[in-house]
């Protein structure tokens, strides 16, 4: 039988092609074990899963395999926090020294493939981009009283670093705090204009040279990492600030983080700040989004939306 060598060639890429996936777990063991068996279709995907310290009694639970490796460092995870940052950089700094991948994605431990893990690798090794991600240069509208660089210009007490529910006085009272800082009444602290801040989606994929310039920077900008330590939610502008930053002639999908997250008004009331949980009522939107992850999902909400993709994807 003749074989083509161009499909040859490309299906060798495809199968070289390595990933590290990087899972933040809060709850849900059940649920993260799902996404690491959809992960471990693909042989040469690496997974490092960080635990939040409120939930290590579920470390016990977590499938056991030679390419799962649990971090050992468990971090307090607080929404909104600077600790958000700190697991993300420890779970990059934990897959870049273990070895060398092509591609880094991270994820929490509420996501799952919503296409077959090969479909993924296929198309990376296609598009071969810098990054995944979806950002805006900041200040954008939309993005609070200040654009959004009032999340690190100002400096938040712990206590507005909380997610509270919408009617509840410290939302009226932080938002106020940032519509002084909006109006000029209060200054804040001054950022050095050598940064060029972005925000959008804490959830990206990105190249292995991605990487290296991000802890390059890291290395040689300590100052930045200073700005975030009573920041507002800056996990969602610290990793995208440096990525684009850092690009240069590369070229990013700067607006596809490849992960599916519905904002729309469904009558769930999961809190301020949470996107919907998938749910088969709008099943049609999440196989026509093109994307390749889907978050949130929960059992106790809708089960057979996730047995839907486990027997699509596995």
């Amino acid at each position: 039988m003749k074989v083509n060598k161009h499909f040859a060639k490309r299906n060798e890429e495809v199968n070289q092609l390595k990933i590290a996936f990087l899972i933040m777990a809060h709850n849900n063991v059940e649920l993260l074990n799902d996404f690491i068996q959809q992960i471990l279709r693909y042989d040469k995907a690496d997974i490092f899963v960080h635990v939040d310290k409120k939930a290590e009694n579920m470390i016990p639970q977590i499938k056991k395999a030679g390419r799962i490796h649990i971090l050992k460092q468990h971090i307090d995870a607080a929404w909104g926090d600077y600790t958000q940052i700190e697991m993300i950089h420890l779970l990059l700094d934990e897959a870049y020294r273990f070895g060398e991948y092509d591609y880094y994605s991270l994820h929490s431990g509420v996501d799952m493939l919503i296409k077959p893990v090969n479909d993924l690798v296929e198309y990376l090794s296609k598009t071969r981009k810098y990054g995944y991600y979806d950002c805006s240069k900041l200040p954008a509208k939309n993005w609070g009283h200040g654009g959004g660089v009032e999340r690190i210009s100002l400096k938040y007490p712990q206590i507005f670093r909380k997610r509270y529910q919408p009617w509840h006085p410290i939302r009226y009272i932080r938002a106020m705090y940032q519509m002084l800082y909006q109006y000029g009444i209060m200054k804040g602290k001054k950022l050095p204009v050598k940064y060029t801040f972005y925000g959008g989606s804490t959830w990206f994929t990105v190249s292995k040279q991605c990487v290296e310039r991000y802890f390059n920077f890291i290395k040689n900008n300590q100052e930045y990492d200073e700005l975030f330590h009573k920041a507002l939610m800056g996990d969602e502008i610290y990793f995208l600030s440096i990525f684009e930053m850092t690009r240069k002639e590369a070229v990013a999908e700067e607006k596809n983080c490849l992960t599916y997250i519905d904002w729309k008004q469904r009558g769930q009331k999961n809190g301020s700040g949470s996107p919907n949980n998938m749910s088969m009522n709008f099943l049609s939107e999440i196989e026509n989004s093109g994307m390749f992850f889907a978050r949130k999902f929960n059992p106790d909400f809708d089960s057979e939306v996730i047995q839907y993709f486990l027997n699509k994807t596995l």
